[in-house]
């Protein structure tokens, strides 16, 4: 894929992946919270919710409202 290919959202994750590669990177888009990549595998794996299937790899994501609990499950778990 091409560096054209790649929307802002997208460019912004692989950006801030590389500055921090050891952590699970949370996007706020609308009224989620997303991840990509490994981290969505790692987040649907270890919080039990949906990995979904993307042209640029896997997704995941958990209602902003929800968030919070989220986090402390995932936080617990490291």
């Amino acid at each position: 894929m091409s560096n054209e290919d790649v929307t802002p959202i997208r460019r912004q994750y692989l950006e801030e992946k590389k500055k921090h590669p050891d952590a699970i990177l949370f996007f706020r888009l609308g009224d989620f919270y997303e991840t990509f990549d490994e981290d969505a595998e790692i987040t649907a794996r270890e919080l039990d919710i949906v990995l979904t299937s993307r042209p640029v790899g896997g997704g995941c994501a958990c209602r902003s409202r929800a968030f919070r609990i989220m986090q402390s499950k995932i936080i617990s778990r490291a």
